[in-house]
């Protein structure tokens, strides 16, 4: 099984998330034949597969290919990776390589086109290290949605005194809000494993394949009887 090198690399959002473009392919009957069982890709020493599949279209067509591994780099100890492929003219193109996460969830495509896939960094903080694509009328394929950079300024649309420390609960198929996520909010006094400051809900759009926050719902933490 030989991976064509031939490609444009651009790194997208963090360390460890590669989109190829405009193809890194793999002839159909490559990728069934090992998908199951011999990970894809060279990132991970000591490989393992440890979910593999496939997401196909409504009508029952090939759409999107996925292997999630567990293994080990020099850099970072014990990491996850996914692999992901999306199916074009016959042959399966890669999408996506991402290692930041300590596992990577089974991707979902929600109802309104999104490609997310759920993933948190090792350690106590469990910060997010999530990939989401969009499909765009006109635009065949599946294309990288910045899920970051929205971090930098969502103190200022927080309650003061109050602060993000971990990884958020994304929801890409919010009902009321279309597109969410859910987070406790910590105090400066707060230990890390511990916060007191009540939750938040952020509400999302997509703007230029740039997640942007629309609002921020905020609940007061309960009262003590």
């Amino acid at each position: 099984m030989k991976i064509s090198k031939l490609l444009v690399l651009a790194l997208v959002a963090a360390m460890g998330i590669v989109v190829f473009l405009p193809k890194d392919t793999m002839a159909e009957e490559d990728l069934l034949a090992g998908i199951r069982a011999t990970c894809l890709g060279d990132v991970l020493d000591d490989c393992r597969v440890i979910s593999a599949g496939y997401l196909n279209k409504d009508d029952g067509s090939f759409d999107i290919a996925f292997q999630t591994q567990g293994g080990s780099t020099v850099d970072d100890g014990s990491i996850g990776n996914i692999e992901l492929y999306h199916y074009d003219d016959g042959v399966w193109v890669k999408l996506a390589e991402a290692h930041e996460a300590y596992r990577y969830s089974v991707p979902e495509i929600t109802y309104d086109g999104l490609l997310h896939v759920e993933g948190y960094s090792n350690g106590t903080a469990s910060l997010n290290a999530d990939l989401l694509f969009n499909s765009e009328e006109g635009k065949p394929g599946w294309h990288p949605v910045d899920i970051e950079t929205w971090h930098n300024t969502i103190d200022e649309k927080l309650p003061a005194g109050l602060g993000i420390w971990k990884g958020v609960k994304y929801n890409f198929s919010d009902w009321e809000h279309g597109i969410s996520a859910k987070t406790p909010l910590w105090q400066d006094s707060d230990a890390n494993c511990c916060a007191s400051g009540g939750e938040a809900t952020i509400v999302f759009e997509i703007v230029d394949q740039v997640l942007v926050v629309t609002n921020v719902i905020y609940t007061a933490p309960k009262k003590a009887n």
